[in-house]
């Protein structure tokens, strides 16, 4: 099991297609939703993705604006 600290958008792209279907998904049914409209947004206005990563899969993972 991995910890990883992603904070270029390189390094958030190569996760982006684990990363958001799990916050889709997440805040789905959550009252006022995710907060952000697309992919390209969600990578432009976060500075540090934090990811627990097992095999090459997110497990779960957290956002700093």
């Amino acid at each position: 099991m991995q910890f990883l600290k992603l904070n270029n958008e390189q390094e958030k792209r190569a996760y982006l297609p684990q990363v958001w279907p799990l916050l889709d998904a997440s805040y789905r049914t959550v009252p006022g939703g995710l907060h952000f409209a697309s992919q390209e947004e969600l990578i432009s206005d976060t500075d540090e993705w934090h990811l627990i990563v097992l095999d090459g899969v997110v497990l779960a993972l957290t956002l700093h604006k």
